[in-house]
């Protein structure tokens, strides 16, 4: 294994651009006072809409009709526990997808009969270990391509054991059921100097191994596998990452550093976001805004190892809130905890856990920016 480049400085810096940044923890209400702040104050909602304003005025019209219903829906959701919430989850997500798609594709909104864009078909469904759903013309696609850069085909089937490991609020579910292993890692990211040059270092915790698989493929594009990195005068790689010393458990981190440098030819700051930006970019689609505040990132991989299919956490939710939403009304039996126990107590895990994220998930695709929680003892090392 090739030994890390030796560096002198280090500012461990976020992987997702542009942030919006919040000095508390997350939380449902602090999301909703962000989107709602869109949706009732017309010179903050107009403003996300680029052209005349004439235009402006006519999308916020709409927009601040799907974005209150959605925070409606949503806040309806929050009283039901469980498979049943599925519902108004929904429909809380689909109308703050319009509202977020009516400022990337507008005329795929206004005035048009828009579908869901995904289907299920409970004549074919008989468990969850089976089932798919099938993707049509309408919302999912239009979000899919908005979120992940590439297009999905008419006809395209995904499946349900596929999708829910690209959930990682559910992990340990799917493995206490032997389902399925997560397809996500929180990673943290460094930006490494020494005194000519800047470069990105990432850590990516186990069960993470570099293989052959196309996610690792296009990760070798741009990184390589590395010893523990530690700057000149330290024998410690936590202190690369401004992790605690009383972590335990980073033994086993696999640290990758970037084959490209950026020249130090401007302030520190400004070459610390230039590495950053670079590496998110190339990262990306597999890259994106983590759940928790130690992390500068979430790496979540292609949904097949052998073929290319990026599906961000995002995507994945809002597939499996339409699929869950699916069984509620067409097939209860496949959520009933007598029934189907195990699976409907996977299912009410994902739709009680998920519901925070999904409302995050909105206000990153309406605001166009990574939003970030970072509470009062965040920074504590």
């Amino acid at each position: 294994m090739k030994t890390f480049r030796p560096f002198g400085e280090y500012l461990p810096y976020p992987l997702t651009h542009p942030r919006l940044e919040f000095s508390e923890a997350i939380s449902s209400d602090l999301i909703l006072m962000a989107l709602n702040r869109y949706a009732t104050v017309p010179d903050i909602g107009k403003g996300l809409f680029p052209g005349t304003l004439a235009h402006a005025n006519e999308m916020y019209r709409h927009f601040s009709s799907y974005t209150t219903q959605a925070i409606t829906y949503y806040k309806a959701a929050q009283s039901i526990r469980g498979s049943a919430s599925s519902l108004p989850l929904y429909y809380s997500a689909m109308n703050f997808a319009k509202a977020e798609l009516l400022i990337s594709n507008p005329t795929d909104i206004v005035g048009q009969t828009i579908r869901h864009g995904l289907s299920y078909s409970p004549q074919a469904s008989k468990r969850m270990k089976t089932d798919e759903l099938k993707v049509s013309p309408g919302i999912f696609p239009l979000l899919y391509t908005k979120g992940s850069g590439y297009v999905l085909v008419n006809g395209s089937r995904l499946d349900i054991l596929r999708l829910l490991p690209n959930v990682p609020e559910i992990g340990w579910e799917l493995m206490e059921l032997a389902l399925a292993t997560p397809n996500t890692w929180e990673i943290v990211h460094t930006v490494a100097l020494d005194k000519t040059d800047a470069w990105s270092i990432i850590a990516i915790p186990p069960p993470f191994t570099l293989g052959s698989d196309v996610t690792s493929k296009h990760i070798k594009k741009y990184y390589e596998q590395v010893t523990a990195p530690s700057p000149i005068g330290t024998a410690n790689w936590r202190d690369t990452f401004a992790m605690s010393h009383r972590h335990v458990g980073g033994i086993a981190y696999t640290f990758f550093e970037s084959k490209w440098k950026v020249s130090r030819t401007a302030a520190m700051s400004d070459v610390v976001g230039n590495v950053a930006r670079s590496a998110y970019e190339k990262l990306s689609p597999f890259v994106e805004e983590g759940q928790r505040e130690i992390s500068e990132g979430q790496l979540t991989a292609s949904m097949y190892k052998s073929s290319l299919l990026p599906m961000p956490s995002s995507l994945a939710r809002y597939a499996m809130i339409f699929y869950v939403s699916s069984l509620v009304r067409y097939n209860p039996a496949q959520v009933n905890a007598v029934l189907s126990p195990s699976q409907a107590w996977l299912l009410d895990s994902f739709c009680d856990q998920s519901k925070q994220w999904m409302l995050r998930d909105s206000l990153s695709g309406i605001a166009n920016v990574a939003p970030a929680f970072y509470s009062p003892s965040a920074y504590r090392t």
